[in-house]
């Protein structure tokens, strides 16, 4: 017999391979998880956004609907959704900053927020006869940068 082999040796290399194999596995389940819980976040986010975006659209639809009637919204007007603008409680509203050339082909600023999810919407038309047609259709990551003298804020 060698003085190397020990009898008692054998349940040591068990014991150090189902360590190794259960920490694999822990790692996996962990990382697992945590992918499937932070990807909840994630479509929240989305769900917000597609909402702020909704809301914004609805703000250049007003504010087109305005300029058919013959009025020119002030600017920062606010449009509410239930809500009543400028309340520390309203969570559905967008402000029309701006409106650019009412009486020739406009160009219509607005904001819209929801959930801390903002969309900034930069629209041009053409006016052709009493229609209007949309011809550039832009969202401004920041309002504030792209527009520095106009300020157009939301809580």
């Amino acid at each position: 017999m060698s003085p190397l082999y020990n009898k008692n040796s054998g349940g040591y290399i068990a014991l150090i391979t189902v360590l190794l194999m259960s920490f694999v596995l822990l790692t996996v389940s962990v990382t697992v998880g945590a992918s499937g819980f932070l990807g909840r976040f994630s479509q929240l986010d989305y769900e917000n956004k597609r909402v702020s975006a909704g809301l914004a659209e609805a703000c250049v639809d007003v504010a087109i609907l305005e300029i058919t009637k013959g009025n020119n919204p002030a600017p920062n007007t606010c449009v509410s959704v239930g809500d009543t603008c400028g309340t520390a409680d309203a969570k559905k509203f967008c402000k029309i900053c701006k409106v650019e050339n009412p009486t020739g082909d406009p160009t219509v600023l607005v904001r819209a927020v929801y959930n801390n999810s903002y969309t900034n919407l930069d629209v041009d038309f053409a006016k052709v006869g009493s229609k209007f047609f949309v011809t550039d259709w832009d969202e401004i990551v920041n309002y504030q940068v792209a527009h520095p003298s106009d300020p157009c804020p939301l809580p």
